[in-house]
């Protein structure tokens, strides 16, 4: 029975201490499910829920990966994401922005005739995290980005929130004065969760320990 107990324990104590594990290369298919809000000037707002748009070729490098999008499409506004959601520029070797090859952009348009004010893209229930620094901080979550504007016209502060670990949020809320008809890109980086393989692996020992400990009994 001793052996039972620290073997229980032993297990338990391994899935807490496992590190979650999370896939890094994440484009707009990925993110189903995640919740936008889009506000504007005269309190007009709209929900969207985020959909898959094109699941790609299959072919995982750069620019095949463009063809893997997701994003909503309402009556005010739209958003979009096609692409690793790292992000990458090809300069094509010039300091001139005029010429340079954007991949894993989010793509907002706003609809109305009204300012577009703000958004805010949640992934509360869903394994979705924003990766928000060029550091994983050892916890398994590869390189991220910190939101980047495509250079334009338009200025924007964007806010990560609902904190899940070191650099992984949630949320990610963006202000900004969007004219009526306009378009803006913009990077920022996400991630997605996986379930902890030591979690599964240590029910496994306690059911296998509670079968041992049954049959000395019997």
């Amino acid at each position: 029975m001793k052996k039972l107990l620290i073997m229980g324990f032993l297990s338990m104590f391994g899935a807490s201490q496992a590190h979650a594990s999370f896939t890094s290369i994440i484009t707009g298919a990925d993110m189903a499910g995640l919740e936008v809000t889009a506000n504007f000037s005269g309190g007009l707002t709209e929900t969207l829920t985020w959909q898959v748009i094109s699941t790609g070729t299959g072919l995982t490098d750069t620019v095949s990966l463009e063809a893997e999008e997701g994003g909503v499409d309402g009556s005010l506004f739209s958003l979009t994401q096609n692409g690793d959601s790292i992000g990458n520029v090809d300069t094509g070797g010039t300091s001139d922005f005029s010429d340079d090859i954007f991949y894993g952009l989010w793509s907002l348009t706003n609809k109305s005739q009204n300012i577009l004010t703000s958004i805010v893209i949640s992934a509360l229930g869903t394994d979705v995290v924003f990766d928000s620094l060029f550091d994983d901080n050892g916890n398994g979550s590869g390189l991220g980005r910190a939101f980047i504007i495509k250079p334009s016209g338009v200025t924007a502060i964007a806010t990560y929130s609902d904190l899940i670990q070191d650099e992984l949020y949630s949320t990610l809320s963006i202000e900004l004065n969007l004219d009526g008809q306009e378009s803006v890109d913009f990077f920022a980086d996400t991630d997605i969760k996986n379930v902890p393989a030591p979690a599964t692996l240590s029910l496994l020992l306690l059911g296998l320990g509670g079968l041992v400990a049954r049959r000395k009994q019997a």
